[in-house]
This record gives structure tokens, C-alpha cells and sequence, in this order.
């Protein structure tokens, strides 16, 4: 990864000089204040900002000059992991990427590209405008309506089970890895870096967003090993809490929170029960609220089925079909929430580029890449 002179500031547009900071160093823009990081590159990608860092590799925001689109990366530097000792990192993602090529629906986010490039591995996915879940707080924020809620959930459920036909489990469904972008399509996201985590560095899979072991299936926490099934009870939590503003298994402590959810005689936690969803919000759908709750079951194999989840809510639909079209609740969503734009596209630096490594890229599906390809068009013409 080498450094880049030049960087331009998203706020003000200005050009700036950055040949005497090392990569990633944080500085003020001198013409407006904004906070930006100086950048690097490897071969045609250029990583703006990073993000989170895990023993095998780290994340970053950044731009492929190659497909023109801001990227959420993920880079592995050198071939061995001292952390999970696996010998030969770039071997074991590239296999991984190669599975993941086969996910291609409207519910999740693809993997755009991945290369090795001086013997690194880099992975990316389209960067996109608006925001995860994550960023919606049921507990501090007035409930969203039951009808929207539902309906951004049965998304979720369709996007998952899409994977799960072909046999691909994301291993970390929680809400920071649910996107809504500013038309409302939601996609489920980050599929390699769960996968990953889960398969290659498994002792590392709790170093990411904590928060995210609230949604653990019993299974994961206890074993380490889940099915599909997994899947279902991390989508089950997450609908919970969604939609009531509570978590399935609370307690004062997270271990008590992650122990009460599990079946074990040598904890000082015991199973606890939840309350169903139609005790903890008067409003909900009785049916459906007996789909999340067999989802919430500490036997995998009693758990609700995904389908039975996305069928109940089509029925639910037809049954209270009406013509609001909640766009004051949707406003609320998008108002409460950080949405972010798409970076403003440039090549700053990266105009003498070569492209290096070898190119495991796939297409962008169209309406993604037409998507950008418009942003990059109307930027231009400003």
C-alpha cells in the first residue's frame, strides 16, 4: 500500500497536498474544517477512510478507479494470520470469494471485485447512500410502524433466504449489517467479513461489534458451529428488537444476556423464556408474533422456517390493506438516522495508476452500477 499526494475534501471541494503525511493520518481541511484522513493506494484502489480492525485484516472506505463506484473494502496484508494461525490467508479468501460470487438478488449487497495485488487481497462492495440499522435505536426512538417494520424485515428475510438456497450462511445477521439506501431498497451486507470471521478466525468473530453477540444463536456461543438455523435466530433477535424496542433475552450484564438465551446446566444463568411480542407491544400481529418467537427457540431444529416468516407478512398485508403510504413514518426513519451520501466520485491521485494483480472481479448487477454511473454523471456536471 503506498501513499497518495493529493486528496480533495467532500465538503468543499478543495484540492489538497498531502505528500508529507503518512496514509491515514486525520487532519482538518484548511479551507472549511472538515475532518478527512490522508489516503493510500494499492494499484487502481484508493482507501479514504479506515474503519474497523481485525487480527486478519482490516476494513476501509474507499473508491475502485477501475469500476468508478466508492467501495467498502476489506484488506488482507501478507499471507499468514499470527492471531487464527491459518498459513495462507489470501488462499483461504479468495476461496471464500469465490462461493460468495454465486449471491446475486436485489436483497444483499454484493461482493463487487476482489484481487491479489502484491501479494495483499483486497475485497470490496458498492458504497452506498442512506444507512444501516444499526442506526435506528428502537430503545431511545418512537417505534416505527408494525406495517414498515415488517415489510423492511421481510426484505431481510428474503435477501437471507436467497443465500440459504445456495447453501451460504452469513453467520452475523444483526441490524449493523442491514442497509437501507434513500429508496428504501434494503439489503443484507457484509457476507465475506461475517464468513470469514465465522470459518477462517472464529476466535475472532467476538473482537468485531460487540454488540452483535446479543443476536448469537445459542449454538455459536456454546459450540461455535451453526446451520442455517443460525441465521434464523440472529434474524428472530433482530425482529424482536426491531419491532418492540427490547431485547428477546435481557440482563444486567451481556454474559447474562448471552447465557439466558442457552440451554446448560453449569451456568449460573439459567434459560429464560422470552415475553411473546403480543405482551410486549399490544398492537402486533399475533400470528406473526408466534413465527418470531418458534424463531427465538434455543433447539435449532423447532425453530420457524424463513418462508413461513415472509408468507405470514404478504398475509398480513393483504389482510390490512390500506392507502397510507406512511411517508411521515418513513421520514421519522430517515430524519432519526445518520443517512450518508455517496462520496462525491474523483480519481485524485490515482490518474497514473496501474492496475496490478490479478482481476477476480465480477459485474456490478445494473441497477447498482447505473446508480453510480448517474452519480458520477450529475457530479460532473455541477
Amino acid at each position: 500500500m503506498k501513499r497518495l499526494d493529493k486528496t480533495i475534501c467532500g465538503s468543499c471541494n478543495a484540492i489538497l497536498n498531502v505528500s508529507e503525511l503518512e496514509p491515514f493520518t486525520k487532519f482538518s481541511c484548511p479551507g472549511c474544517g472538515t475532518e478527512i484522513y490522508s489516503p493510500a493506494h494499492l494499484g487502481h484502489i484508493r482507501f479514504d477512510k479506515p474503519l474497523k480492525e481485525f487480527p486478519c485484516f482490516q476494513k476501509f472506505e474507499g473508491f475502485d478507479a477501475k469500476g468508478n463506484i466508492y467501495v467498502d473494502i476489506s484488506y488482507f496484508k501478507g499471507k499468514q494470520c499470527s492471531s487464527c494461525g491459518v498459513k495462507n490467508i489470501i488462499n483461504a479468501a479468495l476461496k471464500e470469494a469465490e462461493i460468495l460470487r454465486q449471491l446475486s438478488h436485489p436483497n444483499i449487497c454484493p461482493l463487487s471485485g476482489d484481487w491479489v495485488i502484491n501479494e495483499q487481497f483486497v475485497a470490496t462492495s458498492p458504497l452506498m447512500d442512506g444507512f444501516d440499522l444499526s442506526e435506528y435505536n428502537p430503545s431511545s426512538m418512537e417505534l416505527l410502524d408494525v406495517e414498515i417494520m415488517l415489510n423492511i424485515l421481510q426484505k431481510v428475510a428474503i435477501g437471507i433466504f436467497s443465500a440459504h438456497q445456495k447453501n451460504i450462511i452469513h453467520h452475523n445477521i444483526c441490524p449493523a449489517n442491514v442497509h437501507i439506501d434513500m429508496r428504501r431498497n434494503v439489503r443484507v451486507k457484509n457476507f465475506f467479513t461475517s464468513r470469514f470471521l465465522y470459518k477462517i478466525c472464529p476466535l475472532n468473530d467476538w473482537k468485531g461489534d460487540f454488540s452483535a453477540t446479543d443476536f448469537f444463536s445459542p449454538e455459536k456461543i456454546l459450540t461455535r458451529q451453526e446451520g442455517k438455523e443460525g441465521d434464523i435466530f440472529s434474524f428472530g433477535v433482530m425482529s424482536y428488537f426491531l419491532l418492540s424496542g427490547k431485547l428477546p433475552f435481557p440482563g444486567v450484564t451481556l454474559e447474562e444476556r448471552i447465557f439466558s438465551r442457552c440451554f446448560q446446566s453449569d451456568s449460573k444463568f439459567k434459560y429464560k423464556e422470552p415475553l411473546p411480542l403480543t405482551e410486549v407491544r399490544k398492537d402486533f400481529p399475533s400470528k406473526i408474533s408466534k413465527i418470531i418467537m418458534q424463531m427465538l427457540s434455543p433447539r435449532p431444529e423447532e425453530r420457524a422456517s424463513l418462508p413461513e416468516f415472509i408468507s405470514a407478512v404478504n398475509f398480513f398485508n393483504a389482510e390490512n390493506e390500506k392507502d397510507r403510504i406512511y411517508e411521515t413514518e418513513w421520514k421519522m426513519l430517515f430524519d432519526r438516522t445518520d443517512t450518508k451520501p455517496i462520496p462525491k466520485l474523483d480519481k485524485i491521485g490515482l490518474s497514473g495508476s496501474s492496475i496490478e494483480g490479478k482481476n477476480n472481479s465480477i459485474s456490478i448487477p445494473f441497477s447498482i452500477k447505473s446508480f453510480f454511473v448517474k452519480k458520477k454523471e450529475n457530479n460532473n456536471e455541477n
